[in-house]
């Protein structure tokens, strides 16, 4: 068999393995029908078809993945929810921070003054 590097669409995976089915040929003779390179390639789209359904006939991303970090999302596309929690989060830190701040003062108070 030929070795070619070829892109099939999803919708002739599926007339090839459907064609196949009607037929009751064998992957050879069906991967000989449609010019494909290997029967391999064909078993391949008819068990990701039973498995997945039309997904699995579907292009596969391929390489290795990013990895760069996710943007955080926009202050507009927060919800009102998502709006309301970072506000709280954001108050709770500036109680923690004030209440810090007025301890620090009062045991200030409370040392003796060096003269």
């Amino acid at each position: 068999m030929l070795r070619v590097n070829r892109r099939y669409t999803p919708e002739f995976k599926k007339k090839v393995i459907e064609y196949r089915w009607e037929h009751g040929l064998s992957l050879t003779k069906t991967a000989a029908q449609f010019k494909i390179p290997g029967c391999g390639i064909v078993y391949q789209w008819e068990r990701n078809y039973l498995e997945r359904g039309m997904s699995g006939l579907l292009p596969k991303k391929k390489g290795r993945p990013s990895k760069m970090p996710k943007k955080p999302k926009k202050k507009e596309d927060l919800t009102r929810l998502e709006k309301l929690e970072a506000e709280n989060a954001q108050l709770r830190m500036e109680n923690e921070f004030l209440k810090k701040l007025d301890a620090l003062v009062q045991q200030r108070k409370k040392q003796p003054k060096k003269n």
